[in-house]
């Protein structure tokens, strides 16, 4: 039973929002309706786009950096990992990948950094070649680290939502 739930543990297991914070000044300074550009961010502006769209994050989203008030900036890294978890992920047949992202909102005319969240996510895969998931248990690091990022990006997305919201 164990192994089999295990085993459905397929995608984002575990995602801990790590730490949200305005620097500078408050997020009302990004209203409503503010335009937005999403600067190249390494596949996490795709994520970021999508998941704005998903969860309707009241702002205007520019095509170019020219007509916006504001600018998405971000990254993720995938974060080393240890030797102790390599022999827990070998015991329990699963790939473990861990990121760590995050994205500002800057003013574009003054710099000022008017909102910044970080995330960081866990991401599971079976690995079990007899897991009754056999497909998922396939799954590449590419395939694991663009989960990574659409959890991360949802969680940004949500957290700059609820930062505009009173």
């Amino acid at each position: 039973m164990f192994r089999y739930a295990l085993s459905s543990l397929v995608g984002v297991s575990a995602a801990l929002a790590i730490a949200s914070s305005v620097t500078g000044a408050p997020v009302s300074k990004l209203a409503p309706g503010s335009k937005v550009f999403i600067a190249p961010m390494a596949g996490l502006d795709t994520y970021f786009r999508a998941a704005t769209t998903a969860i309707d994050v009241p702002l205007v989203f520019v095509r170019t950096k020219g007509e916006a008030d504001f600018v998405v900036t971000g990254a993720t890294k995938e974060v080393p990992r240890d030797q102790k978890l390599d022999a827990e992920d070998a015991a329990r047949s699963v790939r473990t990948t861990r990121l760590h992202s995050t994205v500002e909102v800057a003013n574009i005319k003054s710099g000022e950094i008017v909102f910044r969240h970080s995330v960081r996510t866990l991401v599971h895969s079976p690995i079990d070649s007899a897991s009754p998931h056999r497909a998922t248990g396939d799954r590449t690091s590419s395939s694991l680290l663009a989960d990574g990022r659409e959890t991360a990006a949802r969680r940004c997305a949500q957290a700059l939502k609820d930062a505009m919201t009173p």
